[in-house]
């Protein structure tokens, strides 16, 4: 798997039917360094395909079948909307010592999984992959 920084070229436009569906087909072309051009496909009704916008740069990967896919990538940027926690409902040190143990030994599993997997991939390619293994963890484990 190769996962790279691109930006796009040409945003989806003309819509193609499809063989093995009722929904038609999109495609973006992304432009990355030191591949070249590459085209992202999707299903017409993919919002966030459709949202792109040309000079937009995205994150995207190549699958084991060499087919060119978006990844979503988390934003560490707090949400607006959280509200500030009061100084009775701060989590103790002796807590948030635990939850790091445990989020670091999730990280440190997910690594070795991803260098497993992707071997000979260069380390930002692992470090990539562990990163987005570890977040799809939390959310399906709801250990966030």
């Amino acid at each position: 798997m190769q996962i790279v920084q691109a930006k796009v070229k040409y945003p989806p436009g003309k819509v193609f039917p499809s063989q093995h569906s009722d929904t038609g087909r999109v495609n973006a072309v992304f432009t990355a360094p030191g591949i070249g051009e590459v085209k992202v496909w999707g299903d017409e009704t993919d919002t966030r395909l459709k949202a792109l916008k040309r000079n937009e740069t995205k994150v995207i990967g190549q699958d084991t079948r060499g087919n060119w896919k978006l990844i979503d990538v988390v934003s560490d940027e707090p949400d607006a909307q959280s509200a500030p926690v009061s100084p009775q409902e701060r989590p103790q040190a002796k807590d948030v010592g635990d939850y790091l143990e445990q989020m670091t030994a999730l990280y440190a599993a997910c690594y070795r999984r991803s260098e497993k997997h992707l071997d000979g991939a260069p380390d930002a390619a692992i470090q990539a992959c562990a990163s987005s293994v570890f977040i799809s963890a939390q959310r399906k484990f709801d250990l966030a």
